[in-house]
């Protein structure tokens, strides 16, 4: 098979193969709004996430929405927002603090598990684990050279996440050819020399697609030569337009968690059309039905993908009785 040099950028906001998500209908505007306000801290690598995620939310979802910024001091106006909203584990550090100064207002950690819990605060999870498990099997479909690299900033829990996930989706499905798994993490969500640096030398090595978790220390131009996968989300400004790309709607996910009345800790996947892949036709109707199916038994539980070390030393030994 020829080879060929091309860099594939999967991003992940969490999709589904192939297509692109359906335009959203606006909701009726007989029902009264709720009052809501999503916290933007200044930390986030794409400057107008909040933007986005706040406008989807009053266009989309007749939800009352506003951008609540903060100041160093961890004061800021709530104005008549009901519910605020923090994403992202950037959010970690001041949350609890911010729900111990306004005891009478609700706080939401989406995409994050806070470790210090507070009466006032929930959370919101989203297994972007099941997501990195499709994308390490897409992986292994588009690999000529049979190599592939996953690469991230730092090693936090929701990047660990995916490196679990995709690690477990790559061999899925090559027991005969299986498919060289590399792993490399940068310590900062910010050099991009670094990762110039790193994506040269698995080039070299014959590496031809890359799952990349790695903020705003994004792929040079002159360096896009693999099968490039990569997140689309709050930690990304997305300076290349990836092949392939896994996206996460987080006004989707606050919209499904006001819909749910106790309000507590909610956890989303690949079956709650938070999630969605676009594939960009790499893959072809036959692969296409494989990877539905794959998404399916994740969805059922047949497969329990594996987002730490531990659960994924049981998802080796289940895989080899």
């Amino acid at each position: 098979m020829k080879q060929k040099n091309i860099f594939i950028f999967i991003l992940i906001s969490l999709f589904i193969f192939g297509c692109k998500k359906t335009p959203e209908v606006k909701e009726s505007e007989n029902v009264t709004p709720i009052k809501v306000g999503v916290l933007d801290h200044g930390y986030y690598a794409d400057k107008g996430f909040v933007d986005r995620v706040v406008s989807s939310l009053n266009y989309n979802f007749n939800i009352d929405a506003k951008k609540l910024t903060i100041d160093e001091t961890q004061h800021f106006n709530l104005e008549d927002s009901e519910l605020i909203f923090g994403i992202g584990t950037v959010m970690n550090e001041f949350f609890p603090a911010i729900c111990d100064k306004y005891p009478d207002r609700t706080f939401v950690l989406l995409d994050s598990v806070s470790n210090e819990k507070r009466d006032n605060l929930k959370e919101i999870a989203i297994k972007r684990e099941d997501a990195a498990f499709l994308a390490g099997v897409i992986a292994s479909k588009v690999s000529e050279n049979r190599k592939v690299l996953f690469v991230g900033g730092e090693k936090i829990p929701l990047v660990e996440s995916v490196e679990y996930g995709f690690k477990s989706g790559v061999n899925y499905l090559e027991s005969e050819n299986p498919v060289e798994y590399n792993l490399d993490y940068l310590n900062s969500f910010h050099d991009v020399d670094a990762m110039s640096e790193l994506l040269n030398r698995f080039k070299n090595s014959g590496a031809d697609v890359v799952l990349s978790v790695s903020g705003d220390a994004d792929i040079k131009a002159e360096d896009a030569s693999y099968k490039l996968i990569k997140f689309d989300d709050y930690m990304s400004t997305g300076s290349i337009s990836p092949d392939i790309s896994i996206t996460v709607d987080y006004a989707r996910a606050i919209k499904k968690f006001l819909e749910n009345e106790a309000m507590e800790f909610s956890e989303y996947s690949l079956d709650d059309d938070v999630v969605f892949i676009d594939s960009k036709n790499y893959l072809n109707e036959e692969d296409l039905k494989t990877i539905e199916n794959i998404k399916e038994d994740i969805i059922s539980k047949k497969i329990v993908v594996p987002y730490d070390s531990e659960s994924y030393k049981l998802y080796i030994n289940k895989s080899l009785k």
